[in-house]
C-alpha cells in the first residue's frame, strides 16, 4: 500500500499489481462514493510524473465505467479530478501524448454523462494542450471519438474563444498538408470570418467607450434645462433607443457587404452588433469547424503533428528579398579574417600544419603566423634558395623561424580583400618545413612563379607601408591597376614532370581565420575549411539572383562551388535573420559521391559554426539520415526540412522521400485497415531496374540477332534518356512513339541516326517494356512518371511539396535526364532557387542523354509567366557561369582537351555547352603518341621495371589501361592477365588516376571515314562538314574527351595501325599553333627513354590498391575491384567480391528461370556476405529468395531490431515481429502486429503489462 489511506490512490500507486477483486472492489466505493477521486496537489503531482507506469491500471478501472451506473454526480467527479489535470497538466514531457489519449478514451463514457459546465471544462483544457487536438484527430484509430465530441458539442457564447481556437488549429493542419483535404473554399471563408470577427470586435470597444463617454457627461451635468418627459408619441417613434451619431457610422460599407455575404445584417446597434458577432463566432464558426473536422483522419498531418521538429516550415515566397543578391556578398562570410594582412595557406601548408598539430607544439607556429598576419616581419629581407635559384625567383620567398629544425616558408602576393573590386597585397605561405626540404620547396615555387606576368610582379615585390608601431600595412590596387591576373604569362618551356605536391602548392588555397587557428590550437583534423575562392568562383558562389548553370571541364571545381554556396546561403541567412533554418537539397546520382559530399559538407558547416548548440543539432541530424540507408516507410521530404544542415542524398534516395510523400498524401492509403494487407504492401514492391540489373538479368534475354554488335550500355542510355526521359515526355508523361523516336532529331538523339539502327533500338526498347512487365520490375523513369502524374492531379499536394525547399543544387547534373529535372522543379518554388553543376561533354552517362539546351527550355515553359509578371526576366533564363581554371590537371594535358572541346563544338554545336580554354597554372609533359605498337610495348623489358622474366610489367593503382569497349577490354586482358587495370572509358568516368594509357581508340574505331573528315573542324572549311552523316563522331569525340581528361600527370595513346592515326595527327599536330602530341615511332632512336617515362605507380602500397578497390565496389565493377584487392593481398577485400559475383551469377540464373542454379549461388553469396559481415547484403540475398526468416534472424541477431521485426511480419512470424517492435519501444506496432496474427491471448497478455 500507499499510505494514502485512499482507496482510489493504493489501487493507483501501489508497487504490486492490483487483483480484479480490488479493482471491483475500489469500483463500488467510487460509485457509491465518488468524492474519493478528489485529491491534492501532492498526490496529483505524484500522479502526473508517473502517469506512463499507472495509465494500465487507470484504463482497465475506467473501461469499468461501461458497465456501471453513471449519473451527472459521478461523472462529474471522475472528469473533473482524473480527465481535466490529466489534459491539463500532463506535458509532452511528462507523459506520452498517446498514452494521455489512451487514458481519455478509456474515460469518455464519464465525459459523455457529465454536466455541460463540466464538459465545457475538459474543452477548455484541451483547446490550450499543446498538440494534443492535432494528434488525437489525425489518427486513424481514435479520431472519431473526438470528432464526435469537438464537432457536436453546443456551443455557446462565452465559448466562443475556444471554438476559435478549435477551428484556427484544425484549418492550419489543413492548409499545411501535404494532401488537398478539399477545404480550399473553407479556408478562405474562414479567414474571411476572422478578419471581421476581429474588426467588430474593435468597433464594439468603440461602441462601448462611446457609451461610457456619453454616459459620464449626463451624470456630470448640472443643469437639465432643455430636458423634457417622453410622451407616449416619442416611445413609438423610438427616441428612447440610444444610437450612435449619424456622423460615425458603426461599419463601413465593404464590412458591411463582408457580412451580407455571411447572411447577417449591418448593425446598427449594440444589440444588432453583439448578435453579429454571436452568429460570426458561434453559429459560422461551429458549422465551419463540422465541415473541417469530417476530412480527418489524415496520416500527413498526424506526422506533423507528432514530429513538429521536423515537420516544413512554410516561409513565405518574396520575389524581391528571398536570397541574397551578388551586391551583399561578403568574401568573409564564411569566417572572420584575423590581423590587418590576409594570410593565404598552400594545401601543402594545411598538411605540415596538422602533422605539426599532431607533434604537439602548435602554440609556437600559432605565434609566428600572427606575426605576418599582424606585419611584424623586417623589409630587409633576404630571398631563400641558392644562387641558382635566386636567379630564377621572380617574387622573394622568406622565411620564419619557429624552431631549430622547422620553419615557414612565405613570400608576399597580391589578393582580393573585403570586396571584389579591392586588391591588396596579401602573404602566401607556401610550407612549413625542415631546412633539408629547403631545395625541393623552392625549385616547386619557382615552376609556380614563372606564370606571374611583370605587372604582377611589380605588386608583390612593391614595399609596404609602416604604421607608427613599425608594424607593416599591405598596398591597396584599384582595379584598373590590377585586373587580378593570375596566370598572365606563360613564358616557361614546360616541365617534364608534375608531382601531386605540386598540384597541392599552386591551387588549393585557405584563408587563416579565427576558427582555422582555433583547429590548429585544439588539433581537430576532422574539420575542413573553405577554399580561398578566386574572382570567378566568388560571382558564383554569391549569385542569387536567377538560377544557376555551372558549367566547367573535369577538375574545374564544380563541386567546390556548389557545396561553397550551400554555406554561403546558410551564413548569410544566420547573419541577415539569426534563423539557422534554411531548406537546402544537394543531389547526385553516384551513392559513393553522395557520401563523401555529405561528408565534407557536414565538416565544413561545422568548422564555421561556433555555436556549440547548433553543433549538437548537426550532430543529431547525422544520426536521423544515413544517405546511404534505406528510406524508411514513415520518412517524407517534409521530415528533413527547415534543419541548419542540407539533406544530401542520391537522386534514387530522394525518390523514396516523394513516393513516401504522395503516398501518404493519398488518404485513402490512410483509411485502409492497417495490417490488412500487409503482404501485399510489402511483397509486392517493385524491384528497380537499373543498369545492373539489365546488363545482368534482361540482356541475355533479348534474342541475339538484334543485340549483335550493339552497345548494351548505349541502348540503355538510348531507352532511358530518349525513348523514355526526353523533353517530350516531361510533357506528355508516356515513351515516344516509333514513330516519333524515328522522326528525332540527331541533334537530340545523336547516337543512333540511321533507321535500321533507330529500328533496332525501339526493338530492344519494347522487348524491355514486356519482360518488365512480366516480372513485375520498373525503372527509375516509370518512377519519376508515376510521381509527377501523381503531382500534377493533386493540386494541394502540389502546392505543397512547392515550399519544400528553398535552394536545390544538382551535382554531375549531366548524368541526370530532362525528365528528373522536371519532377525536381516541382520541389521549390522560389525560379531562383536551382542550381546545376555539369559537363555535356561528359554526358556519357550509361542512363543520360542530358542537354542543358533542354534543361533551358523548361525554364522558360515554367518560369515565363511569372518573370513577366514581376517584370523580371531573368527568372526564366538560368544564369550560365563558365569555370576554366582546372586543378586536377597540367597545360600538356588540357591543351588536347580543349582541342577536343573546340572540335566538338564546331561539329556539333548543339550537344555540347562552348566555353573558353581550360588553363592550369601548371606546364607538363605533352601526351606521348605512341604509333605502329602493340600490347608488348607495356613488356617489362621495354618498360624497365619489372622483373626480365616477367613478360608484362606491373603497374600501380594510379595507373589505368582504358580501351574503346568490353571486347577491346576482353583481347588486352587475354594478353595482358591482371598486371594493369584494365577499364573502358565508360567504366572510368568520374575517376581520376595520375597516369592514363589510351589503347587503340583510333585503330579500334569502326568511324575511319568519319575521323578523315576532322581536319573539316578545324580549318577554315568547316561549313563543308556534315554533320547528320557523321554524328557518330559526336560520341567519338565525347568518349574522347573523358578519357584524356582522367589523367592528372601522364597521358600516354598506343595504336596499333599507323593508318588510322594520319586524319588524328593532321588534327592534333599540323592544324594546331604548337603540336598537341608528341609522337613515337618505332624506329626512333630515343623511343627506350621515351617509354620508360610512364615510372612506377603504387605496386609497394597496399592501401592505396585497398583504396580503389573499394571505389570500384562501390561502382559495381567486380571484375576491376578483384584485381585490385589480389594485388593488396586482402583477404576481406577478396572475399566481398566473389560474394558480389555470386550474387551476380545468382541473378542471372533468376533471370533463365534456372531456380536450383539461383538458390545454390545466392545460398553461397549469403555464406561470403556473413563471413566479411556485410548483413545487409546477406538479408537482400535471403530476401529475393523469400526466406524472411532466416534474413530476420540476421538482424536480430545483430540487434537492428527495426528491420527484423518488419522481416519476421513478412515471414508470418508475429509474436517474433512483436518482440523485435517491443525491443525498439515501439509498442503500438508490437501490439497491432499481434492483432493482425490474431494472436489475441498475447495481444491482451501484453496490454496488460
Amino acid at each position: 500500500m500507499t499510505g494514502y489511506d485512499n482507496a482510489f490512490f493504493d489501487l493507483l500507486l501501489q508497487v504490486e499489481p492490483p487483483s480484479s477483486a480490488q479493482y471491483q472492489t475500489v469500483f463500488e466505493s467510487v460509485m457509491t462514493h465518488p468524492s474519493l477521486t478528489q485529491t491534492n496537489e501532492e498526490i496529483q503531482q505524484e500522479l502526473l510524473l508517473d502517469l506512463d507506469s499507472v495509465a494500465t491500471r487507470l484504463k482497465f478501472f475506467l473501461r469499468k465505467l461501461d458497465f456501471g451506473p453513471m449519473n451527472k454526480e459521478i461523472a462529474d467527479e471522475i472528469t473533473l479530478n482524473i480527465l481535466w489535470p490529466i489534459i491539463s497538466y500532463a506535458s509532452p514531457e511528462i507523459a506520452d501524448s498517446e498514452t494521455v489519449i489512451e487514458v481519455l478514451l478509456s474515460g469518455f463514457p464519464a465525459v459523455l454523462s457529465c454536466s455541460t459546465r463540466t464538459q465545457e471544462s475538459l474543452l477548455k483544457a484541451l483547446s490550450e494542450a499543446d498538440d494534443l487536438l492535432e494528434r488525437w484527430i489525425t489518427d486513424s484509430k481514435n479520431s472519431q471519438t473526438v470528432k464526435d465530441w469537438v464537432g457536436k458539442y453546443k456551443y455557446n457564447p462565452r465559448d466562443s474563444s475556444m471554438l476559435r481556437s478549435f477551428t484556427q488549429r484544425l484549418m492550419t493542419l489543413c492548409d499545411t498538408c501535404t494532401h488537398d483535404h478539399g477545404v480550399s473554399s473553407l479556408s478562405k471563408r474562414w479567414h474571411d470570418l476572422v478578419k471581421l470577427t476581429d474588426f467588430l470586435k474593435q468597433q464594439q470597444l468603440v461602441y462601448q467607450h462611446y457609451q461610457t463617454r456619453e454616459h459620464e457627461k449626463a451624470r456630470d451635468t448640472r443643469h437639465f434645462d432643455g430636458l423634457r418627459l417622453l410622451g407616449k408619441d416619442d416611445k413609438k417613434s423610438g427616441k428612447s433607443q440610444q444610437s450612435l451619431p449619424t456622423s460615425a457610422p458603426l461599419v463601413p460599407v465593404d464590412v458591411s457587404n463582408s457580412l451580407d455575404h455571411f447572411g447577417i445584417p449591418t448593425p446598427n446597434s449594440q444589440r444588432t452588433l453583439e448578435s453579429a458577432l454571436d452568429s460570426l463566432q458561434i453559429e459560422e464558426t461551429s458549422r465551419l469547424l463540422s465541415s473541417v473536422i469530417d476530412t480527418f483522419p489524415c496520416r500527413p498531418c498526424n506526422e506533423s503533428a507528432y514530429n513538429p521538429g521536423r515537420a516544413r516550415r512554410s516561409f513565405p515566397v518574396n520575389m524581391n528579398s528571398a536570397q541574397p543578391s551578388d551586391q551583399s556578398f561578403d568574401p568573409e562570410i564564411f569566417a572572420r579574417r584575423i590581423g590587418v594582412w590576409k594570410v593565404l595557406l598552400s594545401a601543402q601548408a594545411v598538411r605540415d600544419m596538422k602533422n605539426l598539430s599532431r607533434s604537439g607544439s602548435p602554440e609556437i607556429l600559432k605565434a609566428k603566423l600572427l606575426d605576418l598576419v599582424n606585419g611584424r616581419w623586417s623589409t630587409r629581407r633576404l630571398s631563400m634558395g641558392s644562387k641558382q635559384q635566386r636567379d630564377h625567383v621572380k617574387v622573394p620567398i622568406s622565411r620564419i623561424k619557429c624552431t631549430r629544425k622547422l620553419w615557414i616558408l612565405w613570400q608576399i602576393d597580391v589578393g582580393i580583400y573585403d570586396d571584389i573590386a579591392i586588391v591588396k597585397q596579401i602573404v602566401k605561405v607556401w610550407r612549413i618545413i625542415k631546412p633539408d626540404e629547403f631545395t625541393a620547396a623552392i625549385n616547386k615555387i619557382i615552376s609556380i612563379q614563372r606564370f606571374y606576368g611583370p605587372e604582377y610582379v611589380g605588386q608583390c615585390v612593391a614595399e609596404p607601408q609602416s604604421n607608427s608601431n613599425e608594424e607593416l600595412i599591405p598596398l591597396q590596387f584599384s582595379p584598373a591597376e590590377n585586373p587580378i591576373q593570375f596566370i598572365p604569362s606563360r613564358e616557361s618551356g614546360g616541365m617534364a614532370q608534375v608531382d601531386g605536391d605540386l598540384m597541392e602548392l599552386s591551387n588549393k588555397s585557405y584563408s587563416l581565420t579565427e576558427p582555422f587557428l582555433q583547429a590548429l590550437v585544439t588539433g581537430d583534423e576532422t574539420l575542413e575549411f573553405p577554399f580561398e575562392l578566386s574572382q570567378e568562383e566568388l560571382s558564383i558562389v554569391s549569385h542569387f539572383e536567377t538560377s544557376a548553370f555551372i558549367i566547367g571541364r573535369s577538375g574545374t571545381g564544380k563541386t567546390t562551388c556548389l557545396v561553397h554556396k550551400i554555406l554561403f546561403s546558410f551564413m548569410m541567412k544566420r547573419s541577415l535573420s539569426g534563423d539557422n533554418a534554411i531548406r537546402q537539397l544537394l543531389l547526385t546520382r553516384s551513392q559513393h559521391l553522395a557520401a563523401r559530399l555529405r561528408s565534407h559538407t557536414e565538416s565544413l558547416f561545422e568548422s564555421q559554426i561556433p555555436s556549440e548548440s547548433l553543433k549538437d543539432h548537426l550532430a543529431v541530424e547525422r544520426n536521423m539520415l544515413d544517405p546511404e540507408d534505406d528510406v524508411q516507410e514513415t520518412d517524407t521530404i517534409f521530415s528533413f526540412t527547415g534543419t541548419p544542415m542540407p539533406l544530401v542524398c542520391t537522386f534514387d534516395w530522394f525518390l523514396g522521400l516523394l513516393e513516401n510523400t504522395v503516398r501518404m498524401a493519398d488518404r485513402s492509403y490512410f483509411n485502409d485497415a492497417e495490417g490488412s494487407n500487409h503482404k501485399s504492401i510489402h511483397r509486392g514492391r517493385s524491384r528497380q531496374v537499373d543498369f545492373y540489373v539489365f546488363k545482368t538479368e534482361y540482356w541475355c534475354r533479348f534474342p541475339r540477332e538484334i543485340t549483335k554488335n550493339v552497345s548494351l550500355e548505349l541502348i540503355f542510355a538510348e531507352i532511358m534518356g530518349v525513348i523514355k526521359g526526353s523533353i517530350s515526355s516531361a510533357d506528355t508523361l508516356v515513351a515516344l512513339t516509333r514513330g516519333q523516336y524515328l522522326q528525332t532529331s540527331s541533334r537530340i538523339a545523336p547516337t543512333f541516326t540511321t533507321e535500321a539502327d533507330r529500328e533496332r533500338a525501339y526493338n530492344i526498347y519494347e522487348l524491355y517494356e514486356k519482360l518488365k512487365r512480366e516480372t513485375g520490375d520498373t525503372d527509375q523513369i516509370d518512377r519519376v512518371l508515376a510521381l509527377l502524374r501523381d503531382i500534377r492531379k493533386n493540386p494541394g499536394l502540389r502546392n505543397n511539396l512547392e515550399k519544400a525547399f528553398d535552394l536545390v543544387y544538382i551535382d554531375e547534373a549531366q548524368d541526370q535526364r530532362c525528365l528528373d529535372i522536371a519532377l525536381l522543379l516541382h520541389v521549390v518554388r522560389d525560379a531562383r532557387g536551382f542550381h546545376l553543376a555539369g559537363d555535356t561533354a561528359q554526358c556519357i552517362s550509361r542512363d543520360s542523354t542530358f542537354r542543358f539546351a533542354e534543361i533551358k527550355e523548361l525554364f522558360y515553359r515554367r518560369y515565363t509567366l511569372l518573370s513577366q509578371a514581376t517584370k523580371q526576366e531573368g527568372l526564366a533564363k538560368p544564369r550560365i557561369f563558365a569555370l576554366t581554371k582546372n586543378y586536377r590537371s597540367h597545360q600538356g594535358i588540357l591543351k588536347l582537351a580543349s582541342l577536343v572541346m573546340r572540335l566538338l563544338w564546331t561539329g556539333f554545336p548543339n550537344t555540347v555547352d562552348k566555353l573558353d580554354p581550360e588553363y592550369s597554372l601548371l606546364e607538363g609533359q605533352k601526351p606521348l603518341m605512341f604509333v605502329g605498337f602493340d600490347a608488348d610495348i607495356l613488356s617489362s623489358r621495354m618498360v624497365g621495371f619489372g622483373n626480365l622474366s616477367d613478360k608484362f610489367g606491373e603497374f600501380g593503382a594510379e595507373q589505368v589501361i582504358l580501351v574503346r569497349d568490353n571486347e577491346a577490354k576482353a583481347n588486352l586482358k587475354s594478353s595482358m592477365g591482371d598486371s594493369a587495370l584494365i577499364l573502358t572509358i565508360l567504366e572510368s568516368k568520374g575517376m581520376e588516376f595520375d597516369d592514363v594509357v589510351l589503347y587503340n581508340f583510333f585503330s579500334g574505331s569502326s568511324h575511319s571515314a568519319s575521323y578523315r573528315c576532322l581536319h573539316l573542324l578545324s580549318d577554315t572549311t568547316a561549313a563543308t562538314f556534315d554533320a547528320i552523316k557523321h554524328a557518330a563522331l559526336c560520341s567519338e569525340l565525347k568518349h574522347l574527351y573523358v578519357a584524356v581528361t582522367r589523367a592528372r600527370k601522364q597521358l600516354w595513346l598506343i595504336e596499333s595501325l599507323k593508318q588510322e592515326t594520319i586524319p588524328i595527327l593532321r588534327v592534333l599536330n599540323h592544324a594546331c599553333e604548337e603540336p598537341l602530341v608528341e609522337v613515337v615511332n618505332p624506329t626512333d632512336k630515343d623511343v627506350e627513354a621515351k617509354i620508360k617515362i610512364l615510372r612506377k605507380g603504387g605496386l609497394v602500397d597496399p592501401k592505396r590498391w585497398i583504396e580503389r578497390g573499394n571505389q570500384f565496389l562501390h561502382r559495381k565493377n567486380f571484375e576491376s575491384a578483384q584485381t585490385c584487392f589480389q594485388k593488396a593481398n586482402d583477404d576481406r577485400g577478396m572475399t566481398t567480391v566473389r560474394a558480389f559475383l555470386k550474387e551476380q551469377e545468382a541473378r542471372r540464373y533468376n533471370a533463365q528461370n534456372q531456380h536450383d542454379n539461383f538458390i545454390k549461388e545466392s545460398e553461397a553469396a549469403v555464406e561470403l556476405f556473413l563471413q566479411v559481415q556485410l548483413i545487409s547484403n546477406a538479408s537482400i540475398c535471403l530476401e529475393n529468395m523469400e526466406q524472411y526468416e532466416r534474413a530476420a534472424g540476421l538482424w536480430y541477431d545483430a540487434k537492428n531490431y527495426g528491420k527484423a521485426a518488419h522481416l519476421f511480419q513478412l515471414a508470418d512470424s508475429f509474436e517474433k515481429a512483436s518482440q523485435c517492435y517491443h525491443f525498439g519501444c515501439n509498442f503500438g506496432k508490437a501490439a497491432e502486429v499481434l492483432r493482425m496474427g490474431n494472436h489475441y491471448d498475447q495481444l491482451i497478455a501484453y496490454l496488460d503489462e
